[in-house]
């Protein structure tokens, strides 16, 4: 872990990311061919002849996203050049003016962690390349304007890498691949990832079901994309249309890391993007491919940071249950720093305040609780804006401004005290009045739950006992439609999650708000509630309220809650012990944004 920390700071001093992302290539961009030219042909993924189309380049590309990375603009030809070899291409232009060019080896691959292909331009006719090093063979075809288009064929000086593609590899071609050809590093290419591992790690992770490993990185990615609301509104809300290369590299004074064109991973821990159990509970993999999708509005203190939102998506998506930020404990450290005297803590470290701020996950609970407070749609919102509107954001202090104005124009709150309380202040107290005013000035209201107090949910010491509790009244319920026992309110409290609650949608379909209360039979005391949404997640709720009473007449508000869209048990603290025998639970609103709601279960815990 020591290790994984340093690295860390290394990489943010050298501008260099841990981790990297890509997007979905049209099947269009590259058909494939084989000849017969004398070499054994043991796969379908073994061609040599490419008709090329041409693409839009990595920096434009990365411009319209936002993004701070360029993606992976080449493709893969399955084909390896030897150290020492020389090559006899045909290009033919088949449209356009423009050619491709070839490069030979990959990025990061061998030496230091930020070692070059060779990249050579092709001509048309007869190309005789020679290269001392060799390495695996790529075809770049880009530019700012598109339209060209090659056929490219390889005539000799080549030989044919174990090649596995999603959609036409089986895994027993694959290890007679492996067996068959011994160069060195072999290719993987899922619909919008490439990995490049040495054969000999292939071998080693043969047996995985590599269709299910190159479909579960395209899961991460696309959830990913997700958080960045590429949603297809609009075309520049669309998917970058080059893809990710996640590479074996062998710097030892490098982990994982993200950069142009690829995201890396050490030898000895390149399982990471070759086993499914890995990428499950892959947090360095999620977090790499999250600094493909990282935005340009964050600042300098931000670069492993807010990369860790798309880390926390996927792990939610992936692996419901307490997320990092429980399990490594960091909610009460994060507590406690906003505990601290205001105008002593700065958010982004400056060593002039008493209290300076520089624990990367604590920094990360300022911008997860605004997903707490506002869901999902705050950043995919964000995300869209900043397409959209391209802003120039020349300096820390802009970017800053740029994210403290759009949370407050996002959320439709005055975030200033929000703001305030994490410390978030700009390189100057002239420019940090400035943007405090400005916030002021959009005369928006102050959030009715202050985002400041939220936190994931913690597991329960103790659950507590739903013996001797009933329903007391419900708003609505569903008793003919969800068959003998679903849709009924006491499906709230029988402990079976595969049960569920449902508002009435048969005759007379109520809206929201929707509101049960449940009678404990006695007084009990608890600390907060476990919520758990309807199996498959039809109809969950999304904003609720939580009331307590000792007589069913006078009820106090012990908070204002948002659930997540996901499954499994969710936990809301109630801040502090509660003695009650009523509990009412008031949803406001649905993940779906209709008119009806339902649940699974409702309880309590100490």
């Amino acid at each position: 872990m020591k290790k994984k920390l340093l690295l860390f700071t290394v990489l943010a001093t050298l501008g260099l990311s841990a981790c990297k992302k890509a997007a979905v290539l049209p099947e269009e961009t590259v058909s494939s061919s084989k000849t017969t030219n004398g070499a054994t042909v043991e796969s379908a993924t073994q061609v040599n002849v490419f008709n090329v189309t041409e693409k839009i380049d990595g920096l434009a590309d990365r411009n319209r996203l936002q993004d701070n990375w360029q993606l992976t603009d080449f493709t893969a030809t399955g084909l390896y050049m030897a150290p020492g070899a020389t090559l006899n291409i045909s290009v033919q232009q088949t449209a356009g003016t423009r050619l491709p060019k070839l490069l030979i080896g990959t990025y990061s691959r061998y030496g230091t962690w930020n070692t070059q292909p060779a990249a050579v331009q092709l001509t048309a006719g007869t190309n005789t390349i020679s290269n001392a090093v060799g390495g695996l063979l790529w075809i770049r075809y880009t530019n700012a304007t598109t339209g060209s288009t090659a056929k490219v064929t390889f005539n000799s000086g080549y030989q044919y890498a174990p090649y596995y593609k999603l959609g036409v590899s089986t895994n027993s071609d694959w290890i007679n691949q492996l067996q068959t050809y011994t160069t060195p590093d072999v290719v993987l290419e899922g619909s919008n990832c490439m990995l490049v591992v040495s054969r000999t790690k292939a071998i080693q992770y043969q047996s995985e079901n590599q269709d299910a490993v190159l479909n579960k990185i395209t899961q991460i990615i696309a959830l990913e994309d997700d958080l960045n609301g590429f949603d297809n509104s609009l075309p520049i809300h669309t998917k970058s249309v080059h893809t990710y290369l996640l590479t074996q590299h062998e710097d030892p004074a490098y982990y994982f890391f993200a950069y142009d064109y690829r995201t890396a991973y050490i030898t000895s821990d390149v399982n990471a993007i070759l086993t499914l159990s890995a990428l499950n509970d892959g947090w360095g993999v999620w977090h790499e491919l999250g600094h493909q999708h990282q935005m340009k509005w964050r600042w300098g203190a931000l670069g492993e940071v807010s990369v860790n939102l798309y880390s926390l998506y996927v792990q939610r998506m992936l692996t419901p249950g307490p997320n990092r930020l429980v399990k490594d404990g960091v909610w009460p450290k994060a507590f406690a720093y906003l505990g601290k005297a205001a105008g002593t803590k700065d958010y982004n470290g400056a060593t002039g305040y008493a209290n300076p701020l520089s624990d990367l996950f604590i920094r990360l609970c300022m911008f997860q609780q605004l997903t707490l407070a506002y869901g999902d749609n705050f950043y995919r919102t964000l995300a869209k804006e900043m397409r959209t509107e391209n802003p120039i954001l020349a300096n820390e202090d802009a970017q800053m401004r740029y994210f403290m104005l759009k949370a407050c124009n996002i959320s439709g709150k005055n975030l200033s005290n929000f703001f305030q309380k994490w410390g978030l202040n700009l390189s100057s107290p002239a420019a940090t009045t400035q943007i405090y005013s400005d916030m002021a000035a959009l005369g928006l209201p102050a959030p009715g739950t202050d985002p400041s107090t939220l936190q994931d949910n913690v597991a329960p010491l103790t659950e507590l006992s739903k013996s001797g509790w009933s329903i007391n009244s419900v708003s609505s319920e569903e008793i003919s439609g969800e068959g003998a026992v679903n849709g009924r309110a006491v499906t709230l409290i029988d402990g079976n999650e595969n049960t569920f609650w449902h508002s009435r949608w048969t005759s007379s379909a109520t809206s929201y708000p929707h509101q049960v209360v449940i009678d404990l039979g006695s007084s009990k005391s608890a600390k907060g509630l476990s919520l758990v949404q309807r199996s498959g997640l039809s109809r969950a709720i999304k904003n609720f309220q939580v009331l307590t009473s000792t007589d069913n007449v006078n009820f106090t508000a012990v908070n204002n809650y948002v659930a997540q869209n996901a499954a499994g048990v969710q936990y809301f603290a109630f801040g502090s012990a509660k003695t009650f025998r009523y509990l009412k639970v008031i949803a406001t609103s649905a993940q779906d944004g209709l008119q009806f709601a339902s649940l699974a279960e409702l309880g309590l815990y100490n």
